[in-house]
């Protein structure tokens, strides 16, 4: 039993690995995605209206990212960043940005003269986050062939949930590599759940058979 529940966990480690998931960088490529630039903007004193960002009224407030491993104060726990992304691809594709351990996420997205608002975040209700999926705080931008977006982040943290973000480090993948990976996830998981239940059922059967309790 216990041998199964190890290869159990060595094959779901081995599927997540798998899906060319990568720590965000800067200004390098990242399956057809690149960040050229980032800045960011902590709250100190609570939030700020977002039609004030939206706007540009606050953009002298922003600090340009040099990279999204800098620490955070512990004590702010409302960010913003602004990042320009480009598709370096010739086709309109997707990639989705996992944000960890935020418990809100509110992404920004200009579309014809406006923007629209995406949400996730650990807090946020499963239904209502607009990308739901294994649990995570993720995000799914779209981008047409080779166009550039500047794209706004609002996130959140809690104290009191299990992990507090104390970088601004998030991951960014296709979307379609994360919707088979999610597939072979499930699939993993189905597979060892049901051998872990057969492997229960046969063991009580010999128990019962021989009241050999090594196999309880």
């Amino acid at each position: 039993t216990m041998r199964i529940l190890i290869i159990f966990v060595l094959v779901l480690n081995s599927v997540q690995s798998n899906g060319q998931i990568a720590n965000a960088r800067l200004g390098e490529p990242m399956s057809g995605l690149i960040i050229e630039s980032a800045y960011h903007l902590p709250l100190p004193e609570g939030e700020i209206e977002s039609a004030q960002v939206l706007d540009g009224t606050k953009d002298q407030l922003f600090r340009k990212l040099s990279s999204f491993e800098e620490g955070l104060d512990p004590n702010v726990h409302e960010h913003w960043i602004k990042l320009d992304l480009k598709n370096l691809t010739s086709e309109s594709k997707a990639w989705v940005f996992d944000f960890e351990n935020w418990t809100k996420v509110v992404a920004y997205v200009p579309e014809s003269g406006t923007y629209t608002q995406l949400k996730s975040g650990h807090l946020l209700p499963f239904k209502k986050r607009d990308y739901a999926r294994a649990n995570k705080s993720l995000i799914v931008l779209k981008l047409g062939a080779e166009e550039t977006k500047t794209v706004y982040f609002n996130l959140g943290s809690t104290v009191n949930y299990l992990q507090v973000p104390t970088n601004l480090r998030f991951k960014v993948f296709t979307q379609d590599r994360f919707e088979r990976d999610e597939i072979n996830h499930r699939i993993a998981l189905g597979f060892f759940s049901g051998a872990y239940i057969i492997m229960l059922f046969y063991n009580l059967f010999i128990y019962f058979s021989t009241r050999d309790r090594n196999y309880i």
